[in-house]
């Protein structure tokens, strides 16, 4: 099995409501939806779970802790590594803005994510 490169990357997420533009339903454990981490219009995709291990759903409009295990790739790593703490980037279902992530701690560190071979 190849492990695609990643970065971890804990954040409070705001799922907004259909009125805010967003979904109608919430979310699962594992949700897998794309970020935009820039102004170019590159969306990177990340998985997003729930920091507390017996949350399983989040309602629309909800605001809750999780991790987001950012795919890797040549385009992303630079916006990936130039983020820190307290930086805010919107979260996409095709081109549905649905959420917004704030930056709340880095777990992959920079070593590691350097480490990683992007084919």
């Amino acid at each position: 099995m190849m492990l695609l490169p990643h970065c971890a990357i804990n954040v409070k997420f705001h799922l907004f409501t259909k009125e805010q533009g967003g979904r109608e339903n919430g979310i699962e454990h594992g949700y897998r939806p794309d970020h935009s981490l820039s102004d170019d219009n590159v969306l990177t995709m990340g998985s997003m779970y729930f920091l507390d291990k017996e949350k399983e759903t989040m309602d629309v409009g909800e605001i809750t802790d999780m991790q987001v295990v950012f795919i890797v790739s040549h385009n992303s790593k630079p916006k990936i590594q130039k983020l820190k703490e307290g930086d805010k980037w919107k979260v996409y279902e095709g081109n549905r803005c649905i959420g917004e992530c704030e930056m709340i701690e880095r777990i992959t560190t920079e070593e590691e994510l350097n480490n990683q071979k992007l084919e």
